[in-house]
């Protein structure tokens, strides 16, 4: 089992980072947001590669990936994010979703005795 602080010293140590690699760009990102360890981020395309290795610099052990958006959209948490000039949001599943939750009413009603 983790410690209770890890989570916050993972987030206090992704936000430096973060901090220093942004401020080693030669340009300042249109768009950038991060929620616990997934980053989002828009960037020329000429410079992605750059971005990438500059961000895996930063610590021997802390390497990240980069996954383009097929035909311009980008899956982020639960959302898919299109730019078409603008930002767009529409809800992202993942290829395995059956549309199926969890029925929250029990199978069997509780049977009660009285005296």
């Amino acid at each position: 089992m983790g410690s209770p602080l890890s989570p916050i010293i993972v987030d206090i140590t992704l936000q430096d980072l973060e901090k220093r690699a942004l401020a080693m760009l030669p340009i300042n990102l249109p768009f950038y947001v991060r929620y616990v360890n997934d980053v989002a981020l828009a960037a020329p395309s000429f410079m992605l590669n750059d971005v990438l290795n500059m961000f895996n610099s930063l610590h021997p052990r802390l390497q990240f990936t980069m996954e383009k958006g097929v035909d311009n959209p980008l899956n982020f948490l639960d959302i898919i994010i299109v730019n078409g000039g603008m930002m767009e949001f529409n809800w992202y599943h993942k290829p395995t979703f059956s549309g199926r939750y969890l029925n929250t009413s029990p199978a069997k009603k509780e049977a009660r005795l009285s005296d």
